[in-house]
């Protein structure tokens, strides 16, 4: 069931849709449009009233049987149906099951994980959010429901329902009305008016009970409630089951998505991820929606097909981009998506073992990188229920909604080619019509009561499909005989476009003759390990590409997964370097010559993925070697591949004058293998030696109480700081615990500090993408060289003569004052011999750990910038702005810790008074272009 608009403007005109697919079909089937069938819709009636009448025709066909004919055995069958599952996006699967949805305090519909909010905020309430809790049960359900029907017509109904509601989890949509009713005529009769003299508690009982009796017509309260509960057969809170296209998708990979992004635009490095994104390799991963311009500029509108592609490739875009921390997130939730989109389990019990290792380590990632999104978020609960659904039902696919997501614009199509008078009656008219010429063009039988015999169309009718293949597709038949055997077969070369007359083959024909070289002038020839075919006569045509085993398209220079015997898992992964033709008339592929990739030991100690190493071994296969095409990313951090190039943007097909940025590969032999690539997951799985099978656990096994314990410390941290002064006050001697990734500051309230924590910067520093951003910069590339300076960030702290000040966080580097700091003023007319210059922009982009002194040495005009600094004692600044002024407030030992986005010193300032004064850099300073910034070595 699902929500959808039936009209063409983006004005919202929700129906109510119901669609049904026969579970004996094999998978395959199941994704085609053919076997989706539409039940019922309505603008007006419930989710649930609908699921009421489904209910009804479901019972009334499994009780009597429907008579049909086995075309196969040639005689009558009886049918029984029965609902295996029911799928949906989340807020209906609640509904379904009397859940009160995700906003409740027991959010869950399969068990009963959640609290309230201050337990779930404890450490005991936390971590039972990683594992699934007692299983809920219709007869619990139908319980509470009848409970609150009972306390309506009791005094103080309203309070007492919301707090049922909000310790169960429980409320019933389709009896809600009718509850509502009966609690608002309680408070009626329960007013005292001026002169009316009240009623007794058991007469507006008893009145209630009867307005009750009334409102259900007759009927039992049973047959006003949830028609799911209690239905034969069916467990609604386990037959439910998580749907992966809403809970991943649109889910855990969205709200990650929303949350690099932020990070990536807070250090402004979008722009480098984009050029990347460009960048990557697009082969065999059967991912075509990476339209980079797209992603970036509409990266909050993004949908399914996104999501779905950028869980493959996103680990290998972001690498030095985000803290580790949120690239464990990214390589784990690409293994997650891989495992889940699986359409085969050869081993069920190995397969699920691996699924909750996984889970489970997601979700102690998620802890580090934002530990309140586990109680916000329930999505991420739902997840652990993922392994038992699979046990029950098989891969996760089958219940996804994507086939029925994409149907809806069939039902959308019928909305608005309808007279819009009466939608539901016109649908479903329409619909049926639909059915039935399906039913008669593919050679269904039907009972003909004049010749009382089951008959079917004759040849003209069942021909019409195999003789109109455009027809076929718009009913969303996918079969084999319609396709082109001349293009896609497999062994056989793959032309463009796909012409199979033959007045139209013999010049294409022509031109491959003319192209036809020698055996010993070919590669194959000089690898030696084959003969050439004596039938060919010496003379070989090269091809441009073929088609694999299992029917992958692979281009010349394309990597492929082929069967090698020489190989401890019997197959290897290699580059074509040749493709072979002994007949061009029938484009047979004759020997394809293979360039051998070796595997690494161990995996990438950050991307945890097998590492590939271009060798110049090269073998001779048959076409039937070829298993599959396979996804190979450049190793862009081992090869520091950090040049840019300008690509032209092709515009229409197009080229154009306009280019953009590419990343630049450097010309090296190592490579990945994409493992989290869901296209031929098989394959590459097993191609990979036994040693690479397993990625390590991101949080060990010993680290996982404490990883919990620190978020549950994190979370009740911010929210002592959302109520307290925006300054945390840290004792000085205890260094200060590392921010969540993914951790923002809250916009409501006071200003707060932000700081910065120490792991994004040591990745930032001095990285290829700190390189990268200097060849955006076309400014950058006139001003001369910056000098080679020392770092700056140490653990070594250089003290004041006679300081004996506690010391600061380690991950604040010193900055000594300099020798002009207790002098007058100064105008820049001269530069200090100890002062540097540092020209305009490139301290953002060069050299982010160089930071000026809190000194009188500052350029006219105003300085933008942000920094974090720890300082000792007093820091005043002159003629400030009020952005800086009033630096620090003291705190404890005489220490205190602030940042400012904007600070802004006049040509003239008096000279500060610092006796230590520590730093913590930001990327993103910004000089002017006409200024001159000095700063300190």
């Amino acid at each position: 069931m699902d929500d959808v608009s039936g009209n063409v403007s983006k004005q919202w005109n929700k129906h109510f849709v119901i669609y049904m697919s026969n579970a004996n079909l094999r998978r395959e089937m199941l994704d085609h449009e053919f076997f989706i069938r539409f039940v019922t819709s309505s603008p007006h009636a419930s989710p649930m009233e609908l699921m009421h009448a489904m209910k009804q025709s479901i019972l009334k066909a499994s009780t009597s049987g429907i008579i049909t004919w086995d075309c196969r055995d040639h005689e009558e069958v009886v049918l029984i149906p029965y609902a295996l599952f029911f799928g949906g996006d989340n807020p209906m699967q609640a509904e379904e099951c009397s859940q009160g949805g995700l906003n409740c305090n027991y959010f869950c519909r399969t068990c009963h994980a959640g609290g309230s909010k201050e337990h779930k905020e404890s450490e005991a309430g936390y971590c039972n959010l990683f594992k699934p809790g007692t299983f809920r049960t219709p007869e619990e359900t139908l319980k509470e429901i009848k409970n609150q029907f009972k306390i309506a017509v009791s005094s103080g109904a309203t309070t007492k329902i919301q707090r049922s509601v909000s310790s169960t989890g429980v409320r019933d949509s389709l009896s809600l009305s009718i509850l509502n009713t009966v609690v608002d005529m309680g408070k009626q009769l329960r007013k005292r008016g001026l002169g009316n003299r009240a009623m007794q508690e058991s007469d507006i009982e008893a009145t209630l009970e009867k307005e009750l009796s009334e409102l259900l017509g007759g009927k039992g309260l049973d047959d006003m409630i949830n028609p799911l509960i209690g239905m034969e057969g069916i467990n609604i809170h386990l037959d439910t089951p998580t749907e992966i296209l809403h809970t991943i998708l649109l889910g855990i990979v969205k709200y990650f998505w929303g949350q690099t992004v932020h990070l990536l635009e807070k250090a402004k490095l979008l722009d480098i991820f984009q050029s990347r994104l460009d960048s990557i390799e697009r082969d065999a991963l059967n991912a075509p929606d990476l339209n980079s311009d797209y992603i970036c500029r509409y990266k909050g509108a993004l949908i399914g097909k996104h999501f779905k592609s950028l869980a493959q490739v996103m680990p290998f875009v972001v690498h030095d981009l985000v803290p580790q921390t949120v690239i464990d997130g990214w390589t784990t939730m690409g293994e997650l998506v891989v495992l889940l989109w699986h359409t085969k389990i050869e081993d069920v019990e190995d397969y699920l073992a691996r699924l909750s290792r996984t889970i489970e380590d997601f979700l102690n990632v998620t802890a580090i990188c934002a530990p309140s999104i586990l109680i916000t978020k329930p999505k991420f609960h739902f997840l652990v229920h993922l392994p038992a659904y699979i046990r029950r039902f098989g891969p996760a696919i089958i219940f996804s909604t994507e086939r029925y997501e994409s149907f809806n614009h069939v039902f959308w199509l019928t909305c608005i080619h309808s007279s819009r008078q009466s939608p539901s009656q016109e649908t479903c008219r329409m619909f049926a019509r639909f059915d039935l010429i399906k039913h008669i063009v593919t050679g269904g039988y039907w009972y003909e009561n004049n010749l009382e015999k089951w008959v079917h169309a004759g040849p003209f009718v069942s021909t019409f499909l195999s003789e109109n293949p455009t027809q076929a597709r718009l009913l969303g038949i996918s079969l084999d005989e319609f396709k082109n055997k001349s293009t896609d077969a497999s062994g056989q070369i793959i032309r463009a476009p796909a012409i199979s007359t033959a007045k139209t083959k013999v010049p294409r024909l022509k031109s491959r003759l003319s192209e036809a070289v020698r055996w010993e002038y070919t590669q194959c020839a000089k690898i030696g390990t084959v003969a050439s075919d004596p039938k060919s006569g010496g003379m070989y045509f090269r091809g441009g590409a073929l088609t694999a085993k299992h029917g992958d398209k692979v281009n010349l220079n394309g990597n492929v997964i082929f069967a090698h015997a020489a190989s401890s898992s019997g197959f290897s992964v290699g580059r074509v370097c040749e493709i072979l033709i002994t007949n061009a008339h029938e484009s047979i592929v004759e020997h394809v010559a293979i360039q051998l990739y070796e595997f690494e030991l161990t995996l990438h100690p950050t991307l945890h993925v097998p590492r590939l190493r271009l060798t110049d071994q090269k073998i001779v296969v048959s076409w039937m070697d070829i298993v599959c095409a396979v996804n190979l990313q450049h190793n862009c951090m081992d090869s520091k591949c950090v040049t840019l190039a300008h690509r032209a943007v092709r515009q229409e097909r197009i080229s154009t004058v306009r280019t953009k940025p590419v990343l630049r590969h450097e010309e090296t032999p190592n490579y990945f293998l994409n493992t989290f690539s869901i296209h031929n997951y098989a394959f590459i799985h097993a191609a990979l030696p036994a040693c690479l099978r397993e990625t390590p656990l991101r949080v060990a096994a010993q680290n996982i109480q404490n990883v919990r314990s620190q978020a549950v410390q994190q979370i009740r941290r911010k929210k002592t700081q959302r109520a307290s002064s925006p300054i945390p006050v840290q004792d000085p001697a205890v260094s200060a615990p590392a921010l969540p990734a993914f951790d923002r500051t809250s916009k409501r309230g006071q200003k707060r500090t932000k700081v910065t924590t120490p792991s994004a910067l040591s990745n930032a520093v001095g990285s290829p993408a700190q390189t990268a951003l200097a060849q955006l910069a076309p400014s950058i590339a006139t001003a001369s060289p910056t000098p080679n300076l020392p770092s700056l960030l140490h653990d070594g702290i250089i003290p004041l003569a006679g300081s004996n000040d506690p010391v600061p966080p380690a991950s604040f580097a010193a900055i000594t004052p300099s020798l002009s700091l207790d002098q007058g003023s100064h105008q820049l007319s001269a530069r200090p011999p100890q002062m540097h210059a540092l020209h305009p922009n490139t301290g953002s982009v060069f050299h982010p750990t160089l930071m000026p002194t809190m000194n009188q040495y500052h350029p006219p005009g105003p300085i933008q910038g942000q920094f974090s600094y720890y300082a000792q004692s007093q820091i005043t600044t002159g003629n400030s702005s009020p952005e800086s002024s009033g630096l620090l407030n003291q705190h404890g030992t005489n220490t205190a810790q602030m940042s400012f986005p904007h600070m802004t010193v006049a040509q003239y300032g008096s000279p500060p008074s610092v006796q230590r004064l520590y730093y913590d850099p930001q990327p993103n300073l910004h000089v002017p272009s006409n200024r001159t910034l000095y700063y300190s070595p």
